[in-house]
C-alpha cells in the first residue's frame, strides 16, 4: 500500500487554515490598533485605567458596546437599556474572567477561542461545499473582512459566529440534535441568533445531507422524509425564551429586549427600510465629498462606504442563492431582514459591515470569484487595508460599526 504523502501528525487542513488566518489578521488589528491608541489615543472615563501598556493593549478590545458587555457580566442587568444585549457572551466572559483574573482578558479569550472555532467550522462547510482550496480562501477573506476587528473584541460577534457556523455545520453532516442545541446557545447570543432554525429546517427537509444519499429533487416537496428527530427544532429558540423570561422577571416586560430598541435609536419602518433611508442619503454624501458635511458621526466617505458594503451583500445574496445549497441564501437572507428593518433612520446603515462579517455565506461567494491568485490577493489587500482603518478608529473612539 502507498504511504501517504502527508505524515498523521501533520495538523489537519482546516485546523492550520483557521489558525493561520487569526494569527496574521489579529496581528494585524492589534499592531494597528495599540499604534493608533498610542500615537493619537487619549484616556477616555468610559473604561477603567489599566496602566499605560494595557490600556495600549486593551485599546482593540474594549469600545463602545463592549463597555455594557462588561456592565452586565460584572454586575448583570441593571439598567432595563441593557436588556438589548443578550447574556451568553457577558455570561462566558465573566466565567473566563474569574479563570484569568481579569474580566477584559476573559472576554477576550473567550472571542479569540470562539474566532478559531467558527472558522474551523467555516472551513469545514466550505470544503464541503466548494473544495480545500475555496475553503482556505474563505477563512482567510473572513478573518481580514473590514468589519472582523470586532471578531477579538469584547463583542457577540465571535461566539454568534461559532454558534451559528457550527449549528449549520453540524446540521450538514446529519446530526440535528447537537445543531440544535448550539441553536439554542446562538439564540441567548444575539437577538438573530434564532434565526439560524431555518438553514437547520432545509438542510434537514432539502439537503445536502452527509448522513443521507443524495436525494432528487422533488419540486418544493422536501426531498427527505420527515422523522420524529425534526422535533429537535423546538430547542432553537430556548436560549430566546429563557432570555425573555429573565427579563419578565427583572423588567416585568417579556419582551424588553425589543422595546428598549428605541432607546437605542432603532426601531421597525417597514421590510427593508433601511435600504430606501439609504438611497437619498448615500446621492446626499456623495454631494457632500465636494461641499463638505455637517455630519460629525458619519462622514460622506464613510457613507458611501456603507452603501458600498449594502450593494456586496446584496451581491453576496444573490451569489449566495445561485450558487450554494438553498439553506446558505436563506440563512443570509433573514439575518439581513432585521438589521435593514428596523434602522436609525438618521443613519440607516449604522453598524451594517459588522452584521455582515458573520454572515459566512457572503465570504462563501467571495472565495468563489477569487479562484485567481492576484484576484483573491487583490481582494485581500483591499480588506486588509480597509480593516486597519477601521481597526485605528475604533482603538481612538472612533465610530467603526
Amino acid at each position: 500500500m502507498e504511504r501517504s504523502a502527508q505524515p498523521r501528525s501533520a495538523v489537519p487542513a482546516p485546523v492550520r487554515d483557521s489558525l493561520a488566518a487569526l494569527v496574521a489578521s489579529r496581528a494585524l488589528v492589534w499592531a494597528v490598533g495599540v499604534t493608533a491608541f498610542v500615537t493619537y489615543g487619549t484616556r477616555d472615563p468610559r473604561v477603567p485605567h489599566l496602566g499605560a501598556v494595557a490600556d495600549a493593549l486593551a485599546a482593540p478590545i474594549s469600545r463602545w458596546d463592549s463597555v455594557h458587555f462588561q456592565t452586565i457580566a460584572a454586575q448583570g442587568y441593571v439598567r432595563e437599556d441593557l436588556a438589548a444585549f443578550f447574556p451568553l457572551y457577558p455570561l462566558a466572559a465573566r466565567a473566563a474572567g474569574w479563570l484569568t483574573g481579569s474580566l477584559l482578558a476573559g472576554g477576550a479569550l473567550v472571542s479569540l477561542v470562539a474566532f478559531l472555532a467558527g472558522l474551523y467550522a467555516v472551513h469545514r462547510l466550505a470544503e464541503l461545499e466548494l473544495g480545500a482550496a475555496a475553503a482556505r480562501r474563505t477563512v482567510w477573506l473572513l478573518a481580514f473582512f473590514p468589519a472582523a476587528l470586532f471578531f477579538s473584541a469584547f463583542y457577540t460577534e465571535a461566539l454568534y459566529l461559532a454558534l451559528t457556523a457550527g449549528a449549520i455545520y453540524l446540521a450538514r453532516t446529519g446530526r440535528f440534535a447537537w445543531a440544535c442545541a448550539l441553536g439554542a446557545l446562538a439564540s441567548a447570543t444575539r437577538n438573530t441568533g434564532v434565526l439560524v432554525l431555518v438553514p437547520i429546517a432545509l438542510l434537514y427537509l432539502y439537503g445536502p445531507r452527509t448522513d443521507r444519499p443524495p436525494a432528487p429533487a422533488r419540486g418544493w416537496r422536501p426531498r427527505y422524509p420527515v422523522r420524529a428527530d425534526l422535533a429537535w427544532l423546538a430547542l432553537v429558540p430556548a436560549g430566546l425564551i429563557a432570555y425573555s423570561l429573565y427579563q419578565w422577571a427583572k423588567f416585568d416586560d417579556p419582551l424588553a429586549t425589543w422595546h428598549v430598541q428605541t432607546f437605542w435609536s432603532r426601531g421597525f419602518h417597514g421590510p427593508f427600510s433601511a435600504v430606501w433611508y439609504a438611497i437619498p442619503e448615500t446621492i446626499e454624501a456623495a454631494g457632500e465629498l465636494f461641499t463638505g458635511s455637517n455630519d460629525t458621526f458619519e462622514s460622506p466617505a464613510a457613507k458611501l462606504a456603507l452603501f458600498g458594503a449594502l450593494v456586496l451583500a446584496a451581491a453576496g445574496l444573490a451569489g449566495a442563492f445561485r450558487r450554494l445549497p438553498i439553506a446558505y441564501g436563506a440563512y443570509m437572507l433573514v439575518a439581513l431582514v432585521p438589521p435593514l428593518s428596523s434602522p436609525w433612520p438618521e443613519h440607516p446603515l449604522m453598524s451594517f459591515p459588522r452584521f455582515l462579517a458573520v454572515l459566512f455565506p457572503l465570504h462563501m461567494w467571495l472565495a468563489i470569484h477569487t479562484a485567481d491568485r492576484r484576484r483573491f490577493a487583490a481582494v485581500l489587500v483591499v480588506f486588509a487595508g480597509m480593516l486597519g482603518f477601521l481597526t485605528a478608529k475604533f482603538a481612538t473612539w472612533g465610530w467603526a460599526g
